[in-house]
């Protein structure tokens, strides 16, 4: 099951002190219908892909991460490497996710 983030601090740490593996951050929200059935694809790419680091952030939960990102819409899908952003996606498209994790992992 992917971790799920708490707070900045928490992100900041994840982002920043993975050197080397994509992070995939799947902005969620547990009222969001195509939140929760993405949700169990999501932990089976994870279980796929050990070595990229997949993490889960509640939008009700993390207003100040989102409001930096300017998350949106959900689900939101953020692609991250060695502490820079590189793309984000937005749905629960599978093939799409799965077409970012491929591409930067």
């Amino acid at each position: 099951m992917v971790k799920e983030i708490n707070g900045m601090e928490e992100f900041v740490e994840v982002v920043r002190d993975t050197p080397d593996k994509l992070i995939v951050l799947d902005f969620f929200a547990t009222w969001c219908g195509p939140c929760m059935k993405i949700g169990p694809e999501i932990d089976k790419l994870a279980e796929e892909f050990p070595n990229v680091v997949f993490r889960k952030i509640n939008v009700d939960k993390n207003d100040e991460i989102c409001s930096q990102l300017k998350i949106s819409s959900m689900p939101t899908f953020m692609y991250f490497k060695n502490g820079k952003y590189l793309d984000k996606s937005i749905g629960a498209v599978l093939q799409n996710i799965r077409f970012y994790v491929e591409k930067f992992k």
